[in-house]
Parts: C-alpha cells; sequence; structure tokens
C-alpha cells in the first residue's frame, strides 16, 4: 500500500507539472487572442483610462531601393554609405513613453516633434491594436543625409561671401548636431565650432554651446535646461548664457568699423496652469542680466550715442495657446511634409528694471509675441506676427522696437503657389548696430547689402513659384520663380526713395539633404535708379529677412 501511495503520489505531481507546463506555452496566444486590431472608432468601446503599450520602431533607410525610381546604383551607394539613425535616438525624441495616457493627439504631436529633427525627412505614428488598455503603437521614419562637408559661395546684393564646413546633425546616428565652419562676407571672416543635443543623456534635457572667432572679436554661447517637451508637460526651466560682438559703419567714414560687445545672462522657471479654459497656459519667472559695450574710436564717427547699457532685473512670463495643426507640401519646402500652426499664440513678459538693484533708472520693461494663422480657403493661407518691446520711464528718451509681418500664401495647384509679404518694423533709442536695412538678403536683391539703413523699414514681395516635375535620380526637386520687391529704410528727418526691383530664379531643394531650405539663383534689375545701383545683382543663397 505504501508503495502504491508514493507512486500515486508521483502520478498527480506529474500531471501537475505538464498542465502547467502546457498552460505557460499557451498563455502568449491566449494573451494575443485577448487583443484587437486598432479601427479608429476601437477606442470608444475601449476602457477609459488607455495607455501606451508596446512601441515599435522601424527606421528608414535614406531611399526605398524597392521604389523604382530610387533603384539605381546612386541611390543604393548612398544608402550603403549613411548610417541610419538608432532606434533608442528616435525613441529619446517622442513626447511620450510606454505607459503614458494614451491619445490620438499624443501621436500627432509625436509626429510634429520628429518631423521637426532635421535629420528626419517623415515620420508617421500609427496605433497598431488594444491590449485591453494597453495600445500598442508603431512609429515609422525617413532618414535625411546630415553630414555635409562643404564649399559654398554666394552673393548677395554685390557682396561676395563663401564658406568651408563640415556639419552632421546626427552623428553616429545619436541625433547630436556637430558643426565646423569658415566663412567669409565680404571683408569680414569667421570660425565657429557648434554642439547640440535635444536629449543629453538619453533624457528630455537640452545643451547647444556656440563659440566662435569673427574679426570684430569672439563669440560664445551656452544654452541649456528641460523645454515643455511636450504640450502636457508640466514644468520647465532654462539658462543661457550669451556673449557676441559685432560692428557697423561709422556714419561719416564708411571704411571705419564700430565694435559693439553684448553679453546676456538669463535663467527661468515655468510651470503649466492646468485650470485655465485655454488648451496650453503657462507661467514663469525668471532673472536676467544684460549689458552693452560700444568701442567708440577716437575718430569722429558720427555718432552722438552709443547707447550703451547695463541692466539687471527679475522678470514674469505668462504663455497663452491654442494650436490648429495642418499638414500641407511647398510652403516654406518643396515636396516635404510641413507641419504649419494655425491657431494663436501670445507670449508676455513683464520685467523691473530698479534702480535699487543697480541700474540707472527705475523702468518697466515688456515684451510681447503674438502670432496667428487662419485658412481664407481651402487653398490660401494668411499668417499675421506682432513683436513689440516698449521700456516705460519717467526718462525723457523713449526706447522701444516693434514688428508686424503678414502673410497670404496660395496653392493656385499643386506645382504652382502665390506668396505675398509685407514687412513693417520701427525702433527707437537703440544702437546704429541694430538698425534695419533693405538690399541683398535684407530684402530688394537688386540692390547692393545694406543699401538703405534707418530706425523704420517697410519691405513688400510678390513671389510666383512653378515646382517641376524634375527631379534628377530622385536627389533635388526644382522649380522656378518670378518675384517683385519694393520698399525702403530711412530715420527720423530722412527721406529716401522708395525703392523696386524685379527678377526670375532657380529653386533647388535636395530631397534627402537636412537643409530643407530652398537653395535660390535669383537674378534681379532694379526698377528705381539711383547712385551707385548696378544694372543686375545676383542672388545666391537660402534665406530672405523679411
Amino acid at each position: 500500500m505504501v508503495f502504491r501511495s508514493k507512486y500515486g503520489l508521483r502520478l498527480q505531481s506529474l500531471v501537475f507539472v505538464v498542465v502547467t507546463m502546457v498552460t505557460s506555452f499557451t498563455t502568449p496566444q491566449a494573451v494575443a487572442e485577448s487583443c484587437q486590431a486598432f479601427e479608429p472608432n476601437s477606442a470608444k468601446d475601449a476602457p477609459t483610462d488607455l495607455i501606451v503599450g508596446r512601441i515599435t520602431i522601424r527606421t528608414g533607410d535614406l531611399f526605398n531601393l524597392n521604389d523604382p525610381t530610387q533603384g539605381q546604383f546612386v541611390h543604393s551607394a548612398a544608402n550603403s554609405l549613411h548610417l541610419v539613425t538608432r532606434e533608442k535616438t528616435i525613441g529619446n525624441a517622442l513626447p511620450f513613453r510606454t505607459g503614458d495616457a494614451f491619445s490620438l493627439d499624443l501621436l500627432a504631436e509625436g509626429e510634429r516633434a520628429l518631423r521637426e529633427k532635421r535629420y528626419l525627412r517623415d515620420a508617421s505614428i500609427v496605433p497598431h491594436r488594444i491590449c485591453g488598455n494597453r495600445v500598442d503603437v508603431d512609429v515609422r521614419t525617413i532618414d535625411n543625409w546630415t553630414l555635409t562637408p562643404s564649399i559654398s559661395f554666394g552673393s548677395a546684393g554685390g557682396e561676395n561671401r563663401y564658406s568651408v564646413e563640415i556639419q552632421d546633425l546626427n552623428v553616429l546616428g545619436l541625433g547630436k548636431e556637430l558643426k565646423l565652419r569658415q566663412s567669409r562676407t565680404g571683408d569680414e571672416q569667421s570660425s565657429t565650432f557648434i554642439y547640440g543635443d535635444d536629449n543629453v543623456w538619453g533624457t528630455r534635457h537640452r545643451l547647444r554651446l556656440e563659440l566662435g572667432d569673427t574679426d570684430n572679436g569672439e563669440l560664445y554661447s551656452v544654452q541649456g535646461g528641460l523645454p515643455f517637451y511636450t504640450n502636457k508637460a508640466q514644468k520647465s526651466w532654462w539658462v543661457s548664457l550669451n556673449s557676441a560682438t559685432n560692428a557697423f559703419d561709422a556714419l561719416n567714414d564708411l571704411s571705419i568699423k564700430v565694435p559693439v560687445k553684448s553679453e546676456e545672462i538669463s535663467l527661468q522657471f515655468a510651470r503649466a496652469l492646468t485650470q485655465s479654459t485655454l488648451p496650453y497656459a503657462r507661467l514663469g519667472t525668471g532673472v536676467r542680466f544684460s549689458r552693452q559695450i560700444t568701442d567708440l574710436p577716437a575718430l569722429d564717427t558720427g555718432i552722438e550715442s552709443a547707447y550703451d547699457f547695463e541692466e539687471a532685473y527679475p522678470f514674469i512670463t505668462a504663455h497663452w495657446s491654442r494650436s490648429e495643426w495642418s499638414k500641407r507640401q511647398n510652403y516654406e519646402s518643396i515636396r516635404n511634409n510641413e507641419d504649419i500652426d494655425l491657431g494663436l499664440g501670445v507670449d508676455l513678459e513683464l520685467g523691473l528694471v530698479l534702480g535699487a538693484l543697480g541700474n540707472d533708472e527705475d523702468a518697466v520693461r515688456m515684451s510681447i509675441d503674438m502670432s496667428k494663422g487662419w485658412y481664407g480657403g481651402k487653398h490660401s493661407l494668411h499668417t499675421l506676427k506682432y513683436k513689440q518691446t516698449n521700456y516705460f520711464s519717467s526718462s525723457d528718451e523713449s526706447k522701444y522696437a516693434l514688428s508686424a509681418r503678414y502673410q497670404y500664401f496660395r496653392w493656385l495647384g499643386t506645382n504652382d503657389q502665390l506668396d505675398l509679404r509685407l514687412t513693417g518694423e520701427t525702433r527707437r533709442g537703440y544702437s546704429p548696430l541694430y538698425d534695419y536695412a533693405v538690399g541683398g538678403d535684407e530684402g530688394l536683391r537688386a540692390y547692393s547689402t545694406d543699401f538703405q539703413t534707418g530706425e523704420q523699414r517697410i519691405v513688400g514681395m510678390a513671389e510666383y513659384r512653378h515646382i517641376t516635375s524634375w527631379s534628377p535620380w530622385s536627389l533635388v526637386h526644382t522649380g522656378f520663380t518670378t518675384f517683385v520687391e519694393a520698399g525702403r529704410a530711412w530715420s527720423d528727418g530722412e527721406n529716401p526713395d522708395t525703392l523696386a526691383d524685379t527678377g526670375v530664379g532657380l529653386l533647388l531643394s535636395p530631397t534627402r539633404s537636412s537643409r530643407a531650405a530652398i537653395n535660390r539663383f535669383d537674378i534681379s534689375v532694379p526698377l528705381v535708379n539711383g547712385e551707385d545701383v548696378a544694372d543686375y545683382q545676383i542672388f545666391i543663397g537660402t534665406t530672405l529677412n523679411y
């Protein structure tokens, strides 16, 4: 009896072990069967406490070799030479993590955050399946070519410029920026080193370091902190140290350069206001020290005042916004998906510049920055930007700066666009270093750089663009443009002529380059002649500063 009992017990134990093993092997299948594909209406019937589940990241190379238009040797060679962005880099750039509260708006925000990265050409984030209260998501990205050793030259307003640089916006696929640049514009040359990291040690913290040396003096900038990395983030902090030396031409002798050294140190904190009726509201505080020193030469420069200052003050900030995002192409780039915010944004800052803190006089410094965009129809876009800074004090001398920009943009078809811009700016009480200008890349390309300068400026432009279907080896998009510009810059007591020009240009935009800007090759002729105005000017560059 003892013998049978012993083996009976062992037999029961063996059966228990076998059943347990079978159950353990079938558990994944059972779990899988509890999942369902995510459908647009799945979230309605799912638990209300949905969270982000497994995040699957698939990083794409530069070219899709399965596409007949991208299957040539040049495309496979580019893919072979390119280091694909690491999955960890993409994961660090996402505004959400596994376990965060899930929403479709969060995924859309994640797409925009990835598309902001210049080392990515495009990104998509889609919910894959629902397992209980977990939603698994797929993240797919397409890389840009980011290592760009280059020798470039250009011309704007009769002023030649060249640069030699090596830049990588995605070092070793880690999303870090590294740049070395040697450049010359006219008679001025400069050297620059830049390092940037948007996810320090895999965290949400950011760091940017810039060091430089110019003919006018040294340049350094260190900025870092924790930004509002997502719309749902509750707090941020930021610290910055900046120093730069620039120069302007003496009024009585243009061969004399007057150097101006500007320094600023600031520290600020901000928190989200969860009780606000607006979608995004934030309140912050900080301190700032800034000063400006002008090195006036012994010679007569025609400068009545150097406008130097030194001020230290605490300040408070407020931010309100209501975003309305739209995804379009052929707006600021060619055939790239672009995220356009058509909502309202308001930033306000109030600073107390008190004599008790060592300042020359008591003053209130106020700055406001507003932007608004809206559609005037399915294919027309309006944007309005307004910025103003004022110093309120008992002094008789005013100090303020005001800028207003309006743009009307219309998609005339798949390949044609119309761009209308109008800019008005004025300031008082600032150094001549900050005078506005027209000419060259400051607007009115048929005139030499800084052809007119002053404390006030108004510039308008109308441009028609046509994007062609010709894209050699799918490496560069091409287009043509024709434009008309008009405007002038002046100071009180001056009445210069209103200038105007017209021209045509060639547009080139590399399809897989981290430099998303459009390369322009424009030739323009003046419609208003004057002293030292050439018959035409050639503009080669990427940026128009108006």
